[in-house]
């Protein structure tokens, strides 16, 4: 998280959920939003993943992301509680 020039960081929730291909993984964001994950393709030890934020009905971020098998990225920029919500992505394909 150094990458993110905040002056400190709280662990709010952490979740860890195994998903077959192309079946979503859901996750209460705190805030009463909603984070979709989908495994889309796993090629060349990649793994690109459909991700969905929304609040409410209201999409928020819905984009492809692909990341090394195993790696993890930073999507951040909701405001909560006087802060913003940062939130780390993990996947590995098995």
């Amino acid at each position: 998280l150094k990458v993110m020039k905040y002056r400190s960081y709280r662990l709010l929730k952490e979740e860890i959920q195994s998903v077959s291909w192309l079946a979503n993984a859901a996750f209460d964001i705190p805030g009463g939003r909603l984070l979709t994950v989908t495994p889309q393709e796993f090629r060349n030890k990649q793994l690109a993943l459909k991700v969905r934020l929304q609040h409410g009905d209201k999409p928020i971020v819905d984009t492809i992301v692909r990341l090394n098998n195993g790696g993890n990225f930073l999507l951040g920029g909701p405001p909560h509680e006087g802060g913003v919500l940062v939130l780390s992505i993990s996947a590995t394909a098995q």
